[in-house]
């Protein structure tokens, strides 16, 4: 059976997710680190076929020595079209090191693709 845009019911999973990245600063200045790292973990949630909500936490090391980012943030995504998605979120930093106290985000997103 084939479900449509608009039918509540159609299966849209869950999911949780797990993102990490290494950079390596090949020529640090004294007060730059050699090596940073971002980790995280997230969810997503439809509330829709169209409209997902989204959670996630993460630790960033900054390119400063003795400086990181942790923060937690709250996002949603919906399709607008098939090939267009808007998406916004929020999130609040934490920890005595944090480079970050607040922090907001917006984005467009279109897939150019033929015919369409």
């Amino acid at each position: 059976m084939l479900t449509s845009r608009t039918d509540s019911y159609a299966y849209v999973p869950r999911q949780m997710h797990v993102n990490a990245t290494w950079f390596h600063n090949f020529d640090p200045l004294p007060s730059e680190r050699d090596d940073r790292y971002l980790i995280g973990v997230g969810y997503s949630q439809p509330v829709s076929n169209d409209f997902v909500v989204t959670a996630d936490i993460f630790r960033e090391t900054d390119r400063e020595k003795g400086r990181a980012n942790n923060m937690v943030e709250a996002g949603t995504r919906f399709i607008v079209t098939p090939q267009t998605v808007l998406s916004a979120g929020a999130g609040i930093g934490f920890g005595h090191d944090r480079t970050e106290d607040f922090r907001v985000m917006v984005g467009v997103q279109h897939a150019l693709s033929f015919p369409y």
